[in-house]
Protein backbone atom coordinates (compact mmCIF):
# COMPACT_ATOMS: atom_id res chain seq x y z
CA UNK A 1 0.00 0.00 0.00
CA UNK A 2 2.73 2.16 0.84
CA UNK A 3 4.68 1.40 -2.24
CA UNK A 4 1.09 2.88 -4.24
CA UNK A 5 0.97 5.65 -2.53
CA UNK A 6 5.03 6.67 -2.83
CA UNK A 7 4.20 6.24 -6.51
CA UNK A 8 1.16 8.04 -7.05
CA UNK A 9 2.92 11.00 -4.94
CA UNK A 10 5.71 10.78 -7.48
CA UNK A 11 3.97 10.86 -10.57
CA UNK A 12 1.82 14.50 -9.06
CA UNK A 13 5.35 15.57 -8.73
CA UNK A 14 6.54 14.56 -12.36
CA UNK A 15 3.78 15.42 -14.18
CA UNK A 16 4.95 17.79 -16.00
CA UNK A 17 8.01 15.81 -17.73
CA UNK A 18 5.62 12.62 -17.65
CA UNK A 19 4.24 13.95 -21.68
CA UNK A 20 7.91 15.11 -23.29
CA UNK A 21 9.30 11.79 -21.70
CA UNK A 22 6.52 9.49 -23.17
CA UNK A 23 6.99 11.31 -26.61
CA UNK A 24 10.72 11.13 -26.35
CA UNK A 25 10.38 7.65 -25.86
CA UNK A 26 8.39 7.10 -28.78
CA UNK A 27 10.16 9.30 -31.23
CA UNK A 28 13.59 6.78 -29.72
CA UNK A 29 11.33 3.53 -30.69
CA UNK A 30 9.95 4.55 -33.91
CA UNK A 31 13.50 5.71 -34.75
CA UNK A 32 15.31 2.51 -34.16
CA UNK A 33 12.21 0.19 -35.91
CA UNK A 34 13.05 2.35 -38.94
CA UNK A 35 16.46 1.74 -39.11
CA UNK A 36 16.07 -2.07 -38.45
CA UNK A 37 13.32 -2.60 -40.80
CA UNK A 38 15.64 -0.96 -43.19
CA UNK A 39 18.47 -3.61 -42.40
CA UNK A 40 15.57 -6.19 -43.13
CA UNK A 41 15.26 -5.38 -46.35
CA UNK A 42 19.05 -6.01 -47.40
CA UNK A 43 19.48 -9.16 -49.10
CA UNK A 44 23.00 -10.10 -50.03
CA UNK A 45 24.26 -6.01 -51.21
CA UNK A 46 20.94 -5.81 -52.47
CA UNK A 47 18.28 -3.59 -51.39
CA UNK A 48 14.46 -3.70 -51.49
CA UNK A 49 12.89 0.03 -51.85
CA UNK A 50 9.49 0.68 -51.25
CA UNK A 51 8.54 1.81 -54.05
CA UNK A 52 10.27 2.21 -57.76
CA UNK A 53 12.31 5.74 -58.04
CA UNK A 54 11.33 8.42 -59.88
CA UNK A 55 12.21 11.75 -61.62
CA UNK A 56 10.99 13.25 -58.84
CA UNK A 57 13.52 10.92 -56.24
CA UNK A 58 16.22 12.13 -58.07
CA UNK A 59 15.41 16.06 -57.52
CA UNK A 60 16.02 15.35 -54.32
CA UNK A 61 19.36 14.69 -54.50
CA UNK A 62 22.04 17.45 -54.60
CA UNK A 63 25.04 16.46 -56.98
CA UNK A 64 28.17 18.22 -56.16
CA UNK A 65 29.66 21.07 -58.29
CA UNK A 66 33.23 20.60 -57.71
CA UNK A 67 35.58 17.90 -55.59
CA UNK A 68 36.03 19.18 -51.98
CA UNK A 69 39.55 18.08 -49.93
CA UNK A 70 38.46 14.52 -49.07
CA UNK A 71 35.58 14.13 -51.97
CA UNK A 72 32.94 13.03 -49.49
CA UNK A 73 29.70 14.75 -50.97
CA UNK A 74 27.54 16.45 -48.82
CA UNK A 75 23.29 17.01 -48.94
CA UNK A 76 22.50 14.09 -50.31
CA UNK A 77 19.28 11.72 -49.87
CA UNK A 78 20.27 8.71 -48.05
CA UNK A 79 19.62 5.97 -50.57
CA UNK A 80 21.21 2.29 -49.20
CA UNK A 81 23.13 0.95 -46.30
CA UNK A 82 26.21 -1.43 -45.54
CA UNK A 83 25.56 -4.83 -45.46
CA UNK A 84 27.42 -5.07 -41.63
CA UNK A 85 25.21 -1.82 -40.48
CA UNK A 86 24.95 -1.00 -37.19
CA UNK A 87 23.67 2.33 -35.24
CA UNK A 88 27.69 3.31 -34.82
CA UNK A 89 27.45 3.78 -38.87
CA UNK A 90 25.09 6.53 -38.53
CA UNK A 91 27.91 8.89 -38.00
CA UNK A 92 31.09 9.03 -40.95
CA UNK A 93 33.54 6.83 -39.98
CA UNK A 94 36.01 5.10 -42.03
CA UNK A 95 35.67 2.74 -44.38
CA UNK A 96 37.68 -0.04 -46.38
CA UNK A 97 36.84 -0.15 -50.08
CA UNK A 98 34.19 -1.91 -51.23
CA UNK A 99 35.35 -2.25 -54.92
CA UNK A 100 38.75 -1.17 -56.69
CA UNK A 101 39.22 0.02 -60.83
CA UNK A 102 41.91 -2.34 -61.69
CA UNK A 103 42.87 -1.06 -65.32
CA UNK A 104 43.25 -0.97 -68.09
CA UNK A 105 46.12 1.09 -68.12
CA UNK A 106 45.55 3.42 -70.72
CA UNK A 107 41.98 2.83 -71.44
CA UNK A 108 40.60 5.58 -69.78
CA UNK A 109 40.48 4.40 -66.08
CA UNK A 110 41.33 8.23 -64.96
CA UNK A 111 38.25 8.80 -66.55
CA UNK A 112 35.85 6.51 -65.08
CA UNK A 113 37.34 7.10 -61.98
CA UNK A 114 36.45 11.11 -61.90
CA UNK A 115 33.07 10.27 -63.41
CA UNK A 116 32.22 8.16 -60.77
CA UNK A 117 33.49 10.71 -58.09
CA UNK A 118 30.61 12.98 -58.88
CA UNK A 119 28.56 10.72 -57.90
CA UNK A 120 26.78 10.98 -54.59
CA UNK A 121 26.90 7.67 -53.05
CA UNK A 122 30.63 7.47 -53.98
CA UNK A 123 34.02 8.47 -52.44
CA UNK A 124 37.68 7.92 -52.82
CA UNK A 125 41.00 9.02 -51.55
CA UNK A 126 42.91 12.09 -53.38
CA UNK A 127 45.71 9.55 -53.81
CA UNK A 128 45.74 6.16 -54.82
CA UNK A 129 46.71 3.93 -51.45
CA UNK A 130 48.27 0.17 -52.55
CA UNK A 131 46.56 -1.74 -51.23
CA UNK A 132 49.30 -4.37 -50.52
CA UNK A 133 50.63 -1.92 -48.15
CA UNK A 134 47.79 -3.35 -45.89
CA UNK A 135 49.78 -6.69 -45.89
CA UNK A 136 52.50 -5.07 -44.18
CA UNK A 137 51.34 -2.59 -42.06
CA UNK A 138 47.78 -4.24 -41.06
CA UNK A 139 44.10 -3.69 -42.84
CA UNK A 140 43.63 -1.16 -39.84
CA UNK A 141 46.32 1.20 -41.26
CA UNK A 142 44.63 0.59 -44.87
CA UNK A 143 41.27 1.58 -43.80
CA UNK A 144 42.64 4.71 -42.06
CA UNK A 145 44.05 6.08 -45.35
CA UNK A 146 40.24 6.05 -46.74
CA UNK A 147 38.79 9.13 -46.60
CA UNK A 148 35.17 9.25 -43.90
CA UNK A 149 32.18 8.10 -45.47
CA UNK A 150 28.30 7.55 -44.60
CA UNK A 151 26.78 4.06 -43.91
CA UNK A 152 25.07 4.94 -47.63
CA UNK A 153 28.28 5.47 -49.37
CA UNK A 154 30.54 2.97 -51.20
CA UNK A 155 34.14 4.15 -50.81
CA UNK A 156 36.49 2.78 -53.98
CA UNK A 157 40.15 3.46 -54.96
CA UNK A 158 41.85 2.86 -58.43
CA UNK A 159 45.24 1.55 -59.75
CA UNK A 160 46.21 0.29 -63.17
CA UNK A 161 49.04 -1.80 -61.60
CA UNK A 162 46.41 -4.16 -59.96
CA UNK A 163 45.34 -5.64 -63.02
CA UNK A 164 48.82 -7.64 -63.68
CA UNK A 165 48.98 -8.72 -59.93
CA UNK A 166 49.61 -12.67 -59.28
CA UNK A 167 47.56 -15.06 -57.67
CA UNK A 168 48.73 -14.86 -54.20
CA UNK A 169 48.45 -10.68 -54.60
CA UNK A 170 44.73 -11.46 -55.30
CA UNK A 171 44.60 -13.55 -52.13
CA UNK A 172 45.84 -10.72 -50.17
CA UNK A 173 43.10 -8.88 -51.40
CA UNK A 174 40.21 -10.75 -50.61
CA UNK A 175 42.01 -11.11 -46.98
CA UNK A 176 41.19 -7.37 -46.47
CA UNK A 177 37.56 -7.81 -48.27
CA UNK A 178 36.00 -10.93 -49.17
CA UNK A 179 33.51 -9.56 -50.58
CA UNK A 180 35.70 -6.58 -52.98
CA UNK A 181 34.30 -6.26 -56.34
CA UNK A 182 36.04 -4.82 -59.62
CA UNK A 183 36.00 -2.10 -62.32
CA UNK A 184 37.72 -3.24 -65.50
CA UNK A 185 37.92 -0.78 -68.49
CA UNK A 186 39.51 -2.44 -71.73
CA UNK A 187 39.95 -1.09 -75.16
CA UNK A 188 41.93 -2.12 -78.18
CA UNK A 189 45.21 -3.66 -77.18
CA UNK A 190 47.34 -2.69 -80.06
CA UNK A 191 46.22 0.98 -79.79
CA UNK A 192 46.65 0.45 -76.06
CA UNK A 193 50.09 -0.50 -76.55
CA UNK A 194 50.67 2.66 -78.26
CA UNK A 195 49.80 4.67 -75.80
CA UNK A 196 51.30 3.17 -73.37
CA UNK A 197 54.56 3.12 -75.08
CA UNK A 198 54.65 6.90 -76.59
CA UNK A 199 53.49 7.51 -72.54
CA UNK A 200 56.50 5.92 -70.95
CA UNK A 201 58.93 7.65 -73.82
CA UNK A 202 57.14 11.37 -72.91
CA UNK A 203 57.67 10.56 -69.48
CA UNK A 204 61.45 9.73 -69.79
CA UNK A 205 60.61 5.91 -68.66
CA UNK A 206 61.97 4.54 -72.43
CA UNK A 207 64.41 5.35 -74.74
CA UNK A 208 63.76 7.77 -77.23
CA UNK A 209 63.73 5.78 -80.26
CA UNK A 210 61.22 4.67 -83.06
CA UNK A 211 58.70 2.12 -80.97
CA UNK A 212 59.51 -0.51 -83.63
CA UNK A 213 62.75 -1.07 -81.69
CA UNK A 214 61.14 -0.84 -78.44
CA UNK A 215 58.59 -3.21 -79.10
CA UNK A 216 60.67 -6.07 -81.11
CA UNK A 217 63.33 -8.35 -79.73
CA UNK A 218 66.81 -6.65 -81.78
CA UNK A 219 67.64 -10.53 -81.76
CA UNK A 220 65.28 -11.98 -84.05
CA UNK A 221 62.84 -8.97 -84.39
CA UNK A 222 59.90 -10.32 -82.80
CA UNK A 223 57.93 -9.26 -80.35
CA UNK A 224 58.96 -8.32 -76.87
CA UNK A 225 56.01 -10.31 -75.36
CA UNK A 226 57.07 -9.92 -71.94
CA UNK A 227 57.52 -6.57 -72.55
CA UNK A 228 54.88 -4.74 -69.53
CA UNK A 229 53.82 -2.43 -73.01
CA UNK A 230 52.38 -5.79 -74.85
CA UNK A 231 51.73 -7.35 -71.72
CA UNK A 232 49.01 -5.56 -70.27
CA UNK A 233 46.95 -6.15 -73.58
CA UNK A 234 46.60 -9.64 -72.47
CA UNK A 235 43.30 -9.05 -70.75
CA UNK A 236 42.16 -13.11 -70.57
CA UNK A 237 45.31 -13.80 -69.28
CA UNK A 238 45.33 -11.58 -65.94
CA UNK A 239 41.30 -11.79 -65.69
CA UNK A 240 41.92 -15.03 -65.11
CA UNK A 241 44.52 -15.17 -62.71
CA UNK A 242 41.54 -13.15 -59.99
CA UNK A 243 39.10 -15.80 -61.24
CA UNK A 244 41.10 -18.40 -59.01
CA UNK A 245 40.32 -16.16 -56.32
CA UNK A 246 36.49 -13.88 -56.71
CA UNK A 247 33.66 -15.52 -58.75
CA UNK A 248 33.18 -13.81 -61.85
CA UNK A 249 29.81 -12.11 -60.76
CA UNK A 250 32.21 -9.63 -58.61
CA UNK A 251 33.46 -8.35 -61.99
CA UNK A 252 31.93 -5.79 -64.57
CA UNK A 253 33.61 -5.25 -68.03
CA UNK A 254 33.28 -1.48 -69.47
CA UNK A 255 33.84 -0.75 -73.06
CA UNK A 256 36.42 2.25 -73.65
CA UNK A 257 34.29 2.90 -76.96
CA UNK A 258 30.85 2.68 -75.07
CA UNK A 259 31.87 4.93 -72.06
CA UNK A 260 33.09 7.65 -74.76
CA UNK A 261 30.25 7.41 -77.29
CA UNK A 262 27.79 6.71 -74.77
CA UNK A 263 28.81 7.71 -71.17
CA UNK A 264 24.93 7.36 -69.81
CA UNK A 265 24.43 3.74 -70.73
CA UNK A 266 27.97 2.81 -69.59
CA UNK A 267 28.39 4.37 -66.11
CA UNK A 268 24.03 3.27 -65.78
CA UNK A 269 25.60 -0.20 -66.11
CA UNK A 270 28.45 0.54 -63.78
CA UNK A 271 25.59 1.92 -61.22
CA UNK A 272 23.29 -1.56 -61.49
CA UNK A 273 26.87 -3.37 -60.71
CA UNK A 274 27.02 -1.57 -57.84
CA UNK A 275 23.46 -1.41 -56.97
CA UNK A 276 23.82 2.23 -56.43
CA UNK A 277 21.11 4.86 -57.59
CA UNK A 278 20.75 6.12 -61.20
CA UNK A 279 22.14 9.06 -61.18
CA UNK A 280 24.48 9.31 -64.50
CA UNK A 281 21.04 9.99 -66.53
CA UNK A 282 21.33 11.43 -70.36
CA UNK A 283 20.37 14.71 -69.99
CA UNK A 284 23.47 15.33 -67.55
CA UNK A 285 25.47 15.12 -70.52
CA UNK A 286 26.34 17.36 -73.48
CA UNK A 287 29.15 16.51 -76.54
CA UNK A 288 31.54 18.95 -76.74
CA UNK A 289 32.62 19.91 -80.27
CA UNK A 290 35.94 21.63 -79.11
CA UNK A 291 37.64 18.52 -77.54
CA UNK A 292 35.19 16.34 -79.38
CA UNK A 293 34.07 14.41 -75.92
CA UNK A 294 31.12 14.38 -73.83
CA UNK A 295 31.05 16.46 -70.70
CA UNK A 296 28.96 16.73 -67.79
CA UNK A 297 26.74 20.15 -67.59
CA UNK A 298 28.46 20.16 -64.17
CA UNK A 299 31.27 21.18 -65.93
CA UNK A 300 32.97 18.78 -64.23
CA UNK A 301 35.31 17.22 -66.49
CA UNK A 302 35.32 16.17 -70.00
CA UNK A 303 35.22 12.48 -70.65
CA UNK A 304 39.13 12.92 -72.10
CA UNK A 305 40.88 9.87 -72.83
CA UNK A 306 44.54 10.80 -74.45
CA UNK A 307 43.95 9.62 -77.67
CA UNK A 308 45.82 12.19 -79.70
CA UNK A 309 49.77 11.84 -80.43
CA UNK A 310 52.16 15.01 -79.69
CA UNK A 311 53.29 16.40 -83.39
CA UNK A 312 56.95 15.83 -82.05
CA UNK A 313 56.16 12.44 -81.24
CA UNK A 314 54.69 11.21 -84.43
CA UNK A 315 58.03 10.11 -85.41
CA UNK A 316 57.76 7.25 -82.86
CA UNK A 317 54.45 5.67 -84.26
CA UNK A 318 55.21 2.08 -85.13
CA UNK A 319 54.86 1.60 -89.01
CA UNK A 320 52.08 -0.38 -90.48
CA UNK A 321 54.36 -4.01 -90.57
CA UNK A 322 54.53 -3.22 -86.62
CA UNK A 323 50.50 -2.67 -86.50
CA UNK A 324 49.21 -5.76 -88.05
CA UNK A 325 52.11 -7.84 -86.50
CA UNK A 326 50.53 -6.34 -83.27
CA UNK A 327 47.33 -6.82 -84.07
CA UNK A 328 47.95 -10.49 -85.68
CA UNK A 329 49.56 -11.48 -82.01
CA UNK A 330 46.53 -9.83 -79.81
CA UNK A 331 43.48 -11.58 -82.22
CA UNK A 332 44.08 -14.94 -80.90
CA UNK A 333 44.03 -13.57 -77.38
CA UNK A 334 41.09 -11.03 -77.57
CA UNK A 335 38.80 -13.67 -79.41
CA UNK A 336 40.17 -15.56 -76.01
CA UNK A 337 39.02 -12.73 -73.88
CA UNK A 338 35.98 -11.96 -75.26
CA UNK A 339 34.46 -15.67 -74.81
CA UNK A 340 35.88 -15.63 -71.32
CA UNK A 341 33.17 -12.13 -70.53
CA UNK A 342 30.73 -13.36 -73.12
CA UNK A 343 30.97 -10.05 -74.38
CA UNK A 344 31.74 -9.16 -78.31
CA UNK A 345 34.43 -6.25 -79.11
CA UNK A 346 35.20 -4.21 -82.14
CA UNK A 347 38.46 -5.36 -82.01
CA UNK A 348 37.94 -8.74 -81.03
Amino acid sequence: MKLWICTFKLLHKTKNLFLPLIMLFLIFWFTINAIMLDDKRMNGNKITLPKPLDNSLLSTIVIKSKVIPQRVPVNKTVITVDKDFNLSDLGNTRRIPKFLIIGVMNCGTNALFDLLNTHAQLVSPINEVNIFQAHDLGTEWFREQMPKSRHWQQTFDKSTEYFTINTDDVKTIKEINPYMRFLVIVCDPTKRAISHCLNLIEKGNRTVKPMKEILLNPEDEKLNIEDPIIDHGLYAKHLQTYYKVFPREKFHIIKQEELLSKPWIALEKVETFLKIIHLFLENRFYFNKEYGHYCLKEKIQCISINSSIREDFQQYIPNDDTVDELKQFYQPHNEEFATLVGMDFEWA
